[in-house]
């Protein structure tokens, strides 16, 4: 998604290069192929600076999601036994098929004070309950989850407004909404009427 500051320097581009487009396409001193050749200075122009806004926001919604994913996923450092021990605790959730066998492992692991397999459980529900032929049980899980752990609840609901189908597509809206589009002047169909073309003389060969 783009950030507010992003959105509005797009916004603000985009309507900037529809008003000069549809000053060029209502000047009656240019020929059509003069109207062409400024449309086409106007969208290379254009076209590299939404480009690259559009770049640096994606890349900082990849370095968000990447964040989040290891605040609410990951380990709180890099300690040897703390990987070795999320790892097999990864590797034993990751063998549960049914939400009631995660519930029940879950319940343990909070019982015991077993974070590291409570984490790794949350993170298997998360990955179970993006699916849309699951089991709301596993959304249950991860709810469950954030009530006893309300830290995780604000970056959980970011994560997924970035990466659910519905935030995809709000993020293709906004895509559509903040984009220039290839003007039809520029189509190597389009020829100006003021461009004369080639002829071509046929000599009629006699014997």
């Amino acid at each position: 998604m783009l950030d507010s500051r992003t959105r509005e320097r797009l916004e603000a581009k985009v309507r900037d290069f529809n008003t000069q487009l549809a000053e060029i396409r209502d000047n009656p001193q240019l020929s059509e192929l003069g109207k062409r050749e400024q449309i086409r200075e106007l969208y290379d122009q254009a076209r590299p600076v939404v480009e690259q806004l559009r770049a640096e926001a994606a890349k900082t919604t990849q370095t968000t999601v990447a964040d989040l994913e290891r605040r609410l996923f990951g380990l709180a450092d890099n300690d040897p036994t703390a990987v070795i021990s999320y790892r097999d605790a990864a590797d034993r959730v990751a063998a549960i098929k049914s939400p009631a066998e995660l519930g029940e492992l879950m319940e343990r692991a909070h019982r015991s004070g077993d974070a590291t397999l409570l984490r790794a459980g949350f993170h298997h529900a998360f990955r179970k309950s993006r699916d849309p032929l699951g089991s709301d049980d596993w959304d249950a899980l991860v709810g469950e989850y954030v009530e006893h752990n309300p830290t995780a609840g604000d970056d959980l609901a970011q994560l997924q407004h970035l990466t659910s189908p519905r935030g995809k597509t709000a993020q293709f809206a906004e895509m559509l909404a903040t984009s220039i589009a290839r003007p039809k002047e520029l189509d190597d169909r389009h020829q100006p009427s003021d461009q004369v073309p080639e002829t071509h003389q046929v000599e009629h060969l006699t014997r």
